[in-house]
């Protein structure tokens, strides 16, 4: 009984963390108080899973938010306030980073996912077939600068569906898209029509949000996953195969694209290709600028940084409403941490991130060992690839410090802790393989040929 109850309290929380990332973008927009909703969300999550035990596996994450924390109390003071979801977020994710239940628990929240993208999806795709009709009926009640923000985005050809910003709605459909597919590919049953019909319009959507950004993290993330998964000697064969596929698929979608300059669906991805090929001058949104002050601000204060989230309101300052209605963050998370919280809170922030880096190649050592691995955990991959996206679209972007992606974050960490977890259990040497599930328990295999090298 106890233990049903403490699964539920976990489903809870996870719930909870999975909710204020899909809905901050329309509490801020249309309602305001994003800071107080999503704050007594997040409380509540918790709540439910309060009594949670630390353990060797998840300790470390202590040290990311006592970076955070630690930097607004001597530094950025609570002039920051306005930030309190984050401050939430960053306590809940410690707690919720002890949860260790085996691969198919997590199969309700990856449904969820894709749920939420294609209702996203749908959305992109109504948007560009109905065009102002939509965005009038949408967009009513959004408030301001966002009301403003998001025609912005209409004249420069985005897409963004319900969504106000063409940036989240990009990342809910890269997210629903990770995950279908990899339950695509694991599937054991022949891919149906409507399996076919949801890809497309997945894709359809994904292109029509115009972000350059997430759609070529999203490739790369996929071509380095799928690339190791299958770098090994007794998959040398799907890996040709792999590659072949997606050196086909860019060549033709390259092609096309060169021949339709004119296309709507790949408007801002072909401005940027003509650039390239015509040797023109390619810029970046202002990132050079962006970078180039955060770089100068560090330098001033090397050690603890300017003070979390304090670029925002520099930038603004200095640049105006030139660069944005509501300030600009530095684009690049990595130099966003050394700008504002100096080496020392850097080194803090990036030891989690680099060990759960490191968890995740490990895993994927281990899956990749049998075939039937990649179908048992399934959704173990689907982390991984969000994990290495997240990291990879935080050279360009600030997913670390935007609560959508990092609540998206924060769950594939959970998985692969499971995972890991659940891995180093199971060994009582480097030949003990995890290979069958019983309800909520994990029976193991022996495999006396296979080696986690």
């Amino acid at each position: 009984m106890g233990s049903r109850i403490e699964i539920k309290r976990e489903t809870i929380a996870i719930y909870c963390l999975l909710l204020v990332s899909a809905i901050r973008w329309f509490i801020r927009g249309y309602y305001g108080h994003e800071n107080i909703v999503n704050s007594i969300i997040l409380i509540f999550g918790l709540c439910c899973i309060f009594k949670a035990k630390f353990s060797s596996v998840n300790y470390f994450w202590i040290l990311y938010s006592v970076a955070i924390a630690g930097n607004v109390i001597f530094f950025t003071g609570w002039a920051s306030r306005k930030l309190m979801p984050v401050y939430v977020l960053l306590a809940l994710f410690p707690v919720l980073s002890t949860i260790h239940r085996v691969d198919s628990y997590y199969e309700k929240y990856i449904k969820t996912i894709i749920g939420f993208g294609t209702f996203v999806s749908l959305s992109v795709i109504l948007q560009f077939f109905l065009g102002d009709r939509f965005n009038e009926v949408v967009r009513f009640g959004l408030r301001e600068p966002f009301y403003s923000l998001s025609w912005g985005y209409i004249r420069g050809k985005y897409f963004s569906g319900i969504c106000y910003a063409p940036h989240d709605a990009s990342g809910f459909i890269c997210f629903a898209l990770f995950s279908f597919i990899i339950t695509l590919i694991s599937i054991k049953k022949s891919i149906k029509a409507k399996h076919i019909f949801l890809m497309v319009i997945l894709v359809l959507a994904f292109l029509l949000t115009q972000k350059k950004g997430i759609i070529l993290s999203f490739i790369i993330s996929l071509f380095l996953v799928f690339t190791f998964v299958n770098a090994d000697k007794r998959n040398i064969g799907n890996l040709i195969i792999y590659l072949f596929f997606f050196v086909v698929m860019l060549s033709i979608i390259f092609f096309y694209m060169r021949s339709h300059l004119d296309n709507p669906i790949f408007y801002r991805l072909n401005k940027l290709f003509t650039a390239l090929l015509n040797d023109e001058e390619v810029t970046f949104s202002g990132r050079t600028v962006l970078y180039r002050q955060a770089w100068s601000l560090w330098s001033e204060k090397k050690l603890f940084g300017i003070g979390w989230r304090r670029f925002n309101s520099l930038a603004f300052s200095t640049f105006n409403e030139s660069i944005n209605l509501i300030g600009h963050e530095v684009n690049c998370d990595y130099l966003q941490f050394l700008c504002e919280l100096g080496v020392i809170g850097t080194i803090f922030v990036l030891i989690p991130i680099f060990v759960e880096f490191y968890r995740s190649v490990f895993v994927l050592r281990i899956i990749r060992k049998d075939k039937e691995m990649f179908v048992k955990y399934k959704n173990t991959i689907i982390a991984v690839l969000l994990n290495i996206f997240t990291l990879i679209y935080a050279f360009v972007e600030i997913p670390f410090n935007d609560e959508t992606f990092l609540g998206i974050y924060f769950f594939s960490c959970i998985v692969i802790n499971s995972a890991y977890s659940n891995f180093k259990k199971s060994y009582v040497d480097t030949q003990k393989i995890p290979m069958v599930y019983k309800g909520n328990s994990l029976h193991t295999a022996y495999r006396t040929t296979l080696n986690v090298d």
